[in-house]
């Protein structure tokens, strides 16, 4: 059994900092109101020597739905792989819509009541921004309808613009109590920007996953997740990043540049223009305002971004004792040689644990395609395997495409003095990292190999996306809670997997 690293598995936490200070949730009394002066002139008198991004609160929550329990059909008897009776499906792992989301959802410790917490609190004159791939949760657009039609808060949001946009269509007819059109909410759409020539990448999804309550201003609050506005707060298995900042941090900054982007028509036309807007953006947070970027969390956007993603991935990878992998999609071609690669040292082979949608292993055992999963997702995952790596699968209910849609990685030493994660919107893929080239898979070359360096092919159009490398102790903490929660409790060994891909009558797609 994985023992947890540190205190009892808890639901939520949330956590006070100014450089490296934790205690319980609690607000500072200068975050009570609201700090309106400009920029230049808010207090820096709260910057840590050492450079730690300074915090007021950072909440990391896990979706973690309370599910019933769905038993197997009488007249279809389930056996496991093993040979084992199984009755029913892992309770919490598989969850129905219809039965399981207003319990879920309505907890106070969900990622859903956190972020309508920050709606509900908004004001006249307040601003939102976010960004997603998808918009789809009914509770949500009600807390920010009633944001716009009480309040008349600012709200513009991207979304990607191959999804189903009705939810956003009345989000964007909501009027401001004036009933001044140019009040109403602003849908950006984004992605599925064609190559705009040989050798060059457009853009494939708009696939960030971010929600601010007044960027800029004091205090500024951030949301960043694996989950979009859907499932994804509620029943897909999730982590959400609740974090209440002062402006005057690179790391806010650098999401305003993000923002920034996102709302630029030109900057978002392909890899290029995103990739100089973003280093543009950025280089002027330190020459204009003096902020250098915090050691103990990093923040990539991609396209442009990539590479230094990559980079952190694979460094941290290499120097942990303990890998602990949470992925929805397992096909970055660096994750899965330097997972492979840290499990069969020859000295101090590193323990590497993955958890992942049973989607994968149904295509990959049956050819069944249930979900996004592809045959190929599991051929890497038995090559991890057979280095020494455990895999672990969650049973997922594909006929309601609910999903195990975290994208992380825990990284510690086994002494406890390091550790950090690797997270945020992006998937294990080329397509998230905007990386087209390869590895050398020789465990001791560090040898990047261009992508048919002859033609010039451009490979796969990168989504746009937003990374972290985090090594802030107390969220680590939350990592290192969460994960054996979800090894031991929600995942199942393959032995225990049935051995026929069946769902339970009461679960069926709605």
């Amino acid at each position: 059994m994985l023992a947890p690293m540190g205190r009892a598995q808890v639901l939520t936490v949330a956590l006070i900092a100014f450089g490296s200070a934790v205690g319980c949730r609690t607000t500072s009394e200068s975050s009570e109101t609201k700090d309106e002066r400009p920029l230049d002139e808010v207090s820096l008198e709260s910057a840590s020597p050492s450079n730690k991004f300074r915090f007021i609160e950072w909440d990391v929550r896990f979706t973690n739905p309370v599910c019933q329990p769905y038993p197997y059909s009488p007249d279809q008897p389930v056996t496991a792989v093993n040979g084992e009776a199984l009755t029913a499906k892992p309770i919490n792992t598989f969850c129905s819509s219809k039965k399981d989301r207003l319990p879920s959802a309505s907890r106070p410790e969900a990622p859903q009541s956190k972020l309508i917490e920050w709606i509900n609190g908004t004001q006249a004159g307040d601003e939102i921004f976010f960004a997603y791939l998808s918009f789809s949760n009914n509770d949500v657009y009600n807390a920010l309808c009633k944001a716009v039609t009480e309040r008349s808060v600012k709200i513009n949001f991207v979304l990607d613009r191959t999804q189903d946009l009705t939810v956003a269509n009345k989000l964007k007819a909501c009027m401001a109590p004036d009933g001044d059109p140019a009040k109403s909410p602003n849908l950006i759409p984004r992605g599925g920007e064609p190559s705009p020539g040989p050798g060059q990448q457009g853009i494939g999804y708009a696939h960030n996953k971010i929600f601010m309550v007044n960027p800029g201003r004091n205090p500024m609050k951030l949301a960043f997740s694996s989950g979009n506005m859907s499932s994804g707060i509620v029943l897909h298995h999730e982590n959400w990043n609740f974090v209440t900042m002062e402006p005057n941090t690179y790391f806010a900054q650098a999401h305003l540049c993000l923002m920034k982007a996102q709302m630029d028509n030109d900057a978002t036309k392909s890899r290029n223009k995103y990739a100089e807007y973003i280093a543009a953006c950025r280089a002027k947070i330190t020459s204009e305002m003096g902020l250098q970027e915090e050691e103990d969390v990093k923040v990539y956007f991609t396209p442009g971004e990539g590479e230094k993603a990559r980079d952190a991935l694979v460094a941290g990878i290499k120097k942990s004792d303990k890998v602990y992998v949470a992925a929805h999609r397992f096909l970055y071609p660096y994750l899965v040689k330097n997972l492979g690669c840290a499990a069969s040292r020859s000295l101090n082979p590193a323990e590497v644990n993955i958890v992942t949608d049973d989607d994968t292993y149904w295509v990959g055992t049956t050819g069944e395609q249930t979900g996004d999963n592809v045959a190929t997702e599991y051929s890497l995952l038995q090559s991890v395997i057979q280095k020494g790596a455990k895999v672990r699968w969650m049973e997922t209910n594909h006929g309601q495409h609910l999903l195990h849609h975290n994208k992380y990685v825990v990284m510690n030493k086994n002494d406890g003095s390091w550790g950090a994660v690797f997270g945020g919107a992006g998937n294990f893929t080329k397509a998230a990292f905007g990386t087209n080239d390869r590895p050398n898979q020789n465990c001791n070359s560090d040898q990047i190999i261009p992508t048919n360096p002859n033609t010039g092919d451009s490979g796969t159009n990168p989504n746009f996306e937003n990374f972290y490398y985090i090594e802030v102790p107390a969220v680590l903490q939350r990592y290192n809670e969460q994960f054996p929660h979800m090894w031991n409790d929600l995942a199942t060994p393959t032995e225990r997997m049935p051995s026929r891909n069946i769902l339970p009558p009461g679960a069926m797609p709605n």
